[in-house]
């Protein structure tokens, strides 16, 4: 009979799992990536149809931060976008706005009076829908 090392039990409990688990995940992953495309076609379509472009957006957030663009994303939202500033009109667009159902949504980090500043903005709207600080230098 042979002998198993006190440590092969709970090392296989711990890797089979891992074994099992981690294809899965990359799985995932791999199934996003034919999405991307699609996604891309879709936001460049949305652009050419009038909604902002990744430059305009980062020229609308510098403007309200009143700082400078250092980082920018955008995502594809279906149906209307819930406003994150108390002081903004809620409901969203309305009519043939609301009709088009897709827009783009832009997230752009600015850099101002020593502080970063996340600002959300509309594509379809064209305009701020919220802002966030996110950090502050200190010792200055």
């Amino acid at each position: 009979m042979t002998r198993v090392a006190r440590w092969a039990v709970p090392a296989l409990v711990t890797l089979v799992p891992l074994g099992i688990a981690l294809p899965a995940l990359a799985q995932r992953g791999a199934d996003k990536r034919p999405n991307d495309v699609n996604q891309a076609k879709q936001m460049t379509e949305l652009i050419q149809q009038g909604q902002l472009s990744l430059r305009d957006a980062t020229t609308v957030a510098e403007k309200h931060s009143k700082g400078t663009a250092l980082e920018a994303s955008v995502e594809l939202q279906a149906g209307q976008v819930q406003p994150e500033r108390p002081d903004a009109r809620p409901g969203g667009p309305t009519g043939d706005q609301a009709s088009a159902g897709a827009r783009l949504i832009y997230e752009v980090t600015c850099f101002a009076d020593n502080k970063l500043q996340v600002v959300r903005v509309d594509g379809l709207e064209k305009k701020v829908i919220g802002a966030k600080e996110t950090g502050k230098l200190s010792g200055d």
